[in-house]
């Protein structure tokens, strides 16, 4: 397992949120140019960098996160409606999730509801209230 694995986690959610980072401009911007590597760091700098990431982009972190959680609950929501629930009208994530693995071109290397990219996610949201559309017109 990486030992940077904390700072490229970060990193791919800043890409998801939005907001392209470089790493090199992202160490010099912390460490004032003195380094532009990962390596150059010890343990307790590579630490300080990672709160320093996670205090200076919280707001980009939250707001994408945020975004993914409120796309989660519409495809629930839907897919609920759609009587994808258990005996006690809670929604039934087993079926839920195999739905959304076979949901077609919008899922390509089916992944569960929680896994999509923003971009498969707001895809697949939109087919699951086309479908709920079609239904409820019948």
């Amino acid at each position: 397992m990486s030992k940077y694995r904390h700072y490229f986690a970060l990193e791919k959610q800043l890409h998801r949120a939005g907001y392209p980072v470089s790493r090199m401009d992202l160490i010099r911007q912390y460490s004032g140019d003195e380094m532009c590597s990962l390596q150059e760091m010890s343990l307790q700098q590579y630490n300080q960098f990672i709160q320093w990431i996670r205090i200076t982009f919280k707001s980009h972190l939250d707001a994408a996160e945020n975004a993914q959680k409120k796309s989660i609950k519409t495809a629930v929501h839907y897919l609920c409606l759609m009587g994808m629930t258990t005996s006690d009208d809670k929604p039934d994530f087993t079926r839920i999730n195999s739905f959304v693995k076979n949901i077609g071109s919008n899922n390509p290397k089916k992944e569960t509801l929680n896994k999509l990219t923003p971009g498969q996610l707001n895809k697949v949201v939109t087919q699951i209230k086309s479908m709920y559309q079609k239904e409820i017109s019948r």
